[in-house]
């Protein structure tokens, strides 16, 4: 699975970070949940962060122990509240 398998369900701020770096089983997850918040409120969620390098987390102030270093975070934008409460319950 890549980030081309699931561009539809998603909108994904571009840049330094390395897709290939996230573990699959996340994607699988996120795969899951993207489809289920596109099929229920008709929108993608956005990711703002996920992998970073050891001098990437220090340049946006990321902590030390950050799992966004192993490649098991992702940061999630949300347009409204409803939308955040759906993503949410679908992680769980």
């Amino acid at each position: 699975m890549s980030i081309n398998d699931i561009a539809n369900f998603l909108d994904i701020i571009t840049g330094y970070y390395d897709y290939n770096k996230m573990p699959q089983e996340l994607w699988q997850k996120l795969e899951r949940i993207a489809k289920k918040l596109f099929a229920s409120h008709n929108v993608k969620f956005l990711i703002t962060s996920h992998y970073r390098t050891p001098a990437q987390n220090v340049k946006c102030g990321g902590s030390p122990t950050s799992a966004h270093l192993t490649g098991y975070a992702v940061d999630i934008a949300c347009h409204t509240s409803d939308i955040r409460y759906a993503l949410v319950q679908y992680a769980l």
